[in-house]
């Protein structure tokens, strides 16, 4: 006899939800956290408004480099930080250049927009790119991914 019930469906669902905590932790404080993408522009925003483009810009790469320095003092990977940092920097370059505050995301639309047609192209070629991007991250192998069915 099968007994069913709450208790039994909380065993079920507790390695997934521990699972799905560990990813988030990962994702939050792990080897590229997502605060570090996040901080640059958000600084550019703030201090755009509050004291003029320059100095957003200026304070932008500022915090790219705090977040950068940071993970070396911890002896964190920098790979993720200084790619964070490059990209800050060319928005940042871009905006002052141009003049126009706006200018700052370009970069990050036109990387997203690469990103879109190279996860369409990989899912039609049969290959897709969410299996790329876990194997050069969390260096998982291959035969993982490219298993026959």
């Amino acid at each position: 006899m099968i007994r069913t019930g709450v208790g039994n469906v909380f065993k079920v669902f507790m390695p997934a939800r521990t699972e799905i905590i560990e990813e988030l932790r990962s994702v939050l404080f792990g080897s590229a956290p997502i605060a570090d993408a996040v901080i640059p522009p958000l600084v550019f925003v703030v201090f755009n408004g509050l004291a003029g483009l320059p100095a957003g810009a200026v304070l932008a790469v500022l915090s790219g480099v705090a977040i950068t320095l940071v993970r070396l003092f911890r002896r964190r990977p920098t790979r993720f930080a200084l790619a964070g940092l490059g990209g800050t920097v060319v928005a940042a370059a871009l905006a002052v250049f141009s003049g126009s505050a706006e200018t700052f995301f370009v970069p990050g639309i036109i990387g997203g927009i690469v990103t879109a047609l190279v996860a369409v192209l990989s899912t039609v070629a049969r290959k897709p790119m969410v299996a790329w991007t876990s194997m050069l991250v969390r260096r998982w192998p291959a035969s993982w991914y490219w298993h026959a069915r």
